[in-house]
């Protein structure tokens, strides 16, 4: 698992971008965020071809993070994970991709891809919380 590089919070918020087409999964997302004790600020997106889009539109548009889906519709995550790491402005956007399934070759793929995590999606909103809450926890607690 590759360390999550310390990122400047904006406004002393925590910006965060969620890649998921299914809507009760974003809604559970936002859910898990907002009971957590972490100032931030999510923008979501459907597919990976919008996250793309507006990244390279506006390279200042880059996250402190970016959770993504792996099966999506347009551009699924891994696809979109290949080009972002292939892009010199926002190569370095710490990416999390989760899945409903994720095996051990799929993580393995995934990280070597340049994911910076990868975990299944739990069943639980607790649960998913605290997956959260571990990805996000170390780039807060820097600044």
């Amino acid at each position: 698992m590759k360390n999550l590089p310390s990122m400047q919070c904006k406004q002393g918020k925590v910006l965060l971008y969620l890649v998921e087409d299914d809507p009760d999964d974003q809604y559970l997302f936002q859910e898990a965020m907002s009971g957590t004790d972490i100032p931030h600020t999510l923008t979501i997106f459907g597919n990976g071809m919008e996250l793309l889009t507006w990244l390279l539109k506006v390279p200042t548009n880059s996250p402190d993070i970016v959770f993504m889906d792996i099966f999506m519709p347009i551009m699924n995550g891994i696809d979109c994970l290949k080009k972002i790491r292939t892009q010199p402005n926002i190569r370095d956007v710490p990416i999390v991709m989760y899945s409903g399934t994720m095996n051990r070759t799929t993580k393995n793929d995934l990280l070597s891809l340049g994911a910076n995590r990868c975990f299944a999606k739990p069943a639980s909103l607790h649960k998913l919380r605290k997956k959260i809450n571990k990805c996000i926890l170390p780039i807060f607690n820097h600044h």
